[in-house]
């Protein structure tokens, strides 16, 4: 697999000071580091497949005591989000709203800080003292054996699910670009709401960056003819029912959802609308970084989950006030 990081970008929006710190950390840190986190006051902390790291300097870290770790102050926190943002806050106003900014190469940080609403709606965010980068990696490869297996007899819908930090986002830029180059070419659309996927190599692949997921999808149907439409992370019932609306249009789906296993999976309400739809042809559990995944059949998930749904109205039924009364009545107990 040929590994493709853009941990140099994101030490170009820290500080010098906090730049040093990590960039004199040993390389078997740093490419396995995942997030660089920076907290006003609190130790500069790095998070990947090791766990956590705290910078020490000189290219001493350790895994368990921040002693003699840097701690970002205000400054250079702002001085970091004006970097992410390209000097100009006001333009990514509405990403700052829904809790992140996205940089160079599909990097983004989350972002914490304190919220002016109105009506219930986040309008402002100021005062942020805490940033979370997340490095986006490119993996060539990483999709390979997953792409053999669900893709052999032609296009499938398919889900990826799993933890924060399980790959999710590393195999879908991998997928798309498996699947619009040599042999396939297969016309490939991209509804990358949060610019995460667009660093994704490829041939055949447009990308709908900064466009909400439900517009993002409406226009590459109507305008691109795909024969697959990649999205990330389905987070709200809108969403989930825009994907399902379109399933039924003839273009396949690789999409990604949080669910942390394959029992919340068959519980969590979107994941089960998707699960319920019945168009799903796989599920695919990314258990974490350097796992083997877990591959369901959608059709099996679905019986199964019909399963538990009789199962739980039996025990809801058996538990009732009435059903109780009934036996009582009656002497059975």
């Amino acid at each position: 697999m040929k590994r493709k990081d853009n941990l140099s970008a994101a030490l170009r929006a820290l500080s010098p000071r906090l730049r040093d710190s990590i960039c004199a950390l040993p390389p078997e840190i740093l490419e396995k580091t995942l997030e660089i986190r920076l907290r006003v006051g609190r130790p500069l902390m790095l998070c990947g497949a090791y766990g956590v790291c705290f910078p020490e300097g000189d290219g001493r870290y350790s895994h368990l005591f921040p002693s003699g770790t840097p701690e970002p102050t205000a400054e250079e926190v702002g001085f970091t989000l004006q970097a992410l943002t390209e000097h100009s806050v006001y333009t990514h106003t509405d990403e700052l709203n829904n809790g992140f900014v996205t940089y160079a190469d599909g990097i983004r940080a989350g972002v914490a800080g304190c919220a002016g609403t109105d009506s219930g709606q986040i309008r402002t965010v100021r005062d942020i003292r805490s940033l979370n980068i997340r490095l986006a990696r490119n993996i060539d490869g990483a999709a390979g054996e997953l792409c053999k297996k669900v893709f052999s007899t032609g296009l499938k819908n398919v889900v990826l699910y799993g933890a924060p930090l399980s790959g999710k986002t590393t195999m879908l830029k991998d997928i798309a670009r498996i699947l619009s180059s040599y042999p396939y070419y297969y016309r490939t659309s991209v509804a990358d709401e949060r610019r995460e996927l667009s660093a994704a190599d490829g041939v055949n692949i447009d990308f709908f960056a900064g466009y909400p997921k439900k517009f993002g999808i409406e226009y590459a149907l109507r305008s691109f003819s795909p024969d697959v439409i990649l999205c990330d992370e389905l987070g709200t019932d809108e969403e989930c029912n825009e994907v399902i609306r379109a399933l039924g249009c003839g273009v396949r789906f690789v999409l990604s959802v949080h669910c942390g296993s394959r029992s919340e999976l068959l519980r969590r309400p979107i994941c089960r609308s998707l699960v319920e739809c019945g168009i799903i042809d796989y599920f695919v559990f990314l258990p974490g970084v350097g796992k083997k995944c877990e591959i369901d059949g959608g059709e099996a998930l679905y019986n199964e989950n019909h399963r538990l749904r009789a199962d739980r109205s039996v025990i809801a039924f058996l538990r009732s006030d009435d059903t109780i009364e009934a036996c009582a009545a009656s002497g059975v107990s």
